[in-house]
């Protein structure tokens, strides 16, 4: 089974701010692109994606995680990733986002879409694209 390869272009976390306002600015960025760009807006921050499936987790990094709430703090997602990768044997050299890939191709993305709304949006985002992308 191939992987699907995302990159990143317009990299942006919603960092507390309304998810509608970050869209905004990425839609207005990538104009002329419609049908071609799917937007992920990790809201408040990327780091928390990677902590909500546990399971994911487990079988990346050999410890499972708890799934943290949700609260606007700007490094709290950061300091939680680390910490459970100190919990799990891992000193990470790049604060953890160096396990993105091997986390997301982990994760039970119809679980993770149920424990985070911005990751929820994006997942079926993606998958709506590439539906319509399969039948044209």
């Amino acid at each position: 089974m191939s992987k699907i390869k995302i990159r990143p272009q317009f990299p942006s976390d919603a960092n507390c701010s309304r998810y509608r306002d970050r869209k905004r600015i990425i839609d207005k960025a990538s104009e002329g692109y419609e049908g071609f760009v799917v937007t992920a807006i990790p809201d408040p921050h990327i780091e928390r994606w990677l902590l909500v499936d546990s399971s994911a987790f487990r079988t990346v990094l050999g410890r499972g995680c708890d799934a943290p709430d949700q609260k606007c703090d700007r490094d709290r997602y950061k300091d939680l990733l680390r910490n459970a990768m100190r919990n799990a044997g891992i000193t990470p050299p790049l604060g953890g986002l160096e396990y993105t890939e091997d986390l997301v191709n982990a994760m039970d993305l119809e679980h993770a879409e149920q424990m985070d709304r911005s990751l929820g949006k994006f997942v079926k985002d993606l998958v709506n694209h590439i539906k319509l992308w399969i039948t044209e």
